[in-house]
């Protein structure tokens, strides 16, 4: 069985809060960090990913979480491409993604 269909609502909301202290702004779904968007709507507090559009939702008030998966299965992995001189001195740097 698949991990991610596991858990609850409730435990994606957990994670995400987690992730985007813990990981820069990390991604509970794809693990990609400074993408996620925290908001609040009325009560709600909201966390929602700019690159797979996972979503998750907690409203106080009823209790309910709310939860939209996301839709890249792999996690994303930056790279960081370095442009080196032949002097030696870097010349700019790029944050590239990709899958594992």
């Amino acid at each position: 069985m698949n991990p991610r269909s596991e858990r609850t609502p409730a435990d994606w909301f957990q994670k995400a809060t987690h992730r985007y202290v813990e990981g820069h702004q990390a991604c509970a779904w794809c693990g990609g960090s400074h993408r996620v968007f925290k908001g609040k709507h009325g009560n709600r507090l909201e966390y929602s990913c700019s690159c797979c559009d996972f979503y998750v939702a907690y409203d106080p008030e009823s209790g309910d979480y709310f939860l939209e998966p996301g839709t890249r299965t792999e996690p994303a992995v930056p790279v960081a491409v370095v442009n080196v001189h032949s002097a030696g001195r870097c010349s700019g740097m790029e944050l590239v993604t990709g899958a594992r």
